[in-house]
């Protein structure tokens, strides 16, 4: 009943075309004088001519589909942001390296997660160094004001990311120079602000007119171990250092 019903609309369907171009012939076979006795007979043979172009257009669209749905799920995710200028290919590419961060499971106290390693007063051993700043609290979790820098000459862009040690938890940028994967949002001083998986940065973006220098926000949520490894990338480089600090 089913395969008659659809049948029938087909027919109705294709019975009220404006043929063109491919079907015109079919068009003017009909047309011919005596033919009109002759269509009863041929109307099988019609109809199944009929399905066969309207299976093979359906097999198109289906293979477009296929292909379309293809293409959009080896797409970048959704949500995804790849800035720093005109670097966004190789922005791209850092983004795919793997973190070579340590992951820890006996950090119980401050004492227990490695800290540095150190260049005078600021974290890493170069070519990308960070400093530390001030904190600030939301129902969310914790940010703190960081500047990161990087020697002159240093291969740019840079891609800096970071995550809990303990817990694997990504550590979120708020920052004009966040890129890749976005976690989530936050309301941060009346203000709801995008948080970023990474941030990437070269030297046509410094930060207050100085160069080789950035400031940014970076936090986890509520709950975190107290133990963070950074990660900083560059086209001719890799460098990782530790930070230890009260969990909340």
């Amino acid at each position: 009943m089913i395969d008659r019903a659809l049948a029938d609309l087909f027919h109705d369907a294709l019975d009220h075309e404006d043929v063109s171009a491919p079907f015109q012939r079919l068009q003017f076979e009909l047309e011919k004088p005596g033919a009109a006795h002759r269509r009863a007979g041929r109307r099988i043979f019609m109809t199944r001519n009929r399905l066969v172009l309207l299976a093979a257009a359906l097999v198109l669209v289906l293979g477009i589909s296929v292909v379309v749905s293809a293409r959009l799920l080896s797409a970048r995710p959704v949500g995804q942001t790849i800035n720093a200028g005109p670097h966004k290919t190789t922005v791209a590419e850092l983004l795919a390296r793997p973190l070579h961060i340590q992951r820890l499971s006996n950090v119980k106290t401050y004492a227990d997660c490695p800290d540095g390693p150190y260049t005078a007063n600021e974290y890493g051993v170069g070519p990308v160094y960070g400093t530390g700043g001030g904190s600030q609290d939301t129902t969310w979790g914790t940010y703190w004001s960081v500047a990161v820098r990087a020697d002159l000459g240093t291969k740019e862009p840079i891609v800096f990311r970071g995550e809990d040690v303990v817990l694997g938890w990504p550590l979120v940028f708020i920052s004009p120079y966040g890129t890749g994967p976005t976690y989530g949002t936050d309301s941060v001083g009346a203000k709801t602000v995008k948080q970023y998986t990474a941030i990437a940065f070269d030297s046509s973006t410094p930060t207050q007119g100085v160069k080789r220098w950035w400031m940014y926000q970076q936090g986890f949520k509520h709950g975190w171990s107290g133990c963070v490894g950074f990660q900083a990338d560059g086209p001719d480089f890799s460098e990782t250092f530790y930070s230890a600090g009260p969990g909340t």
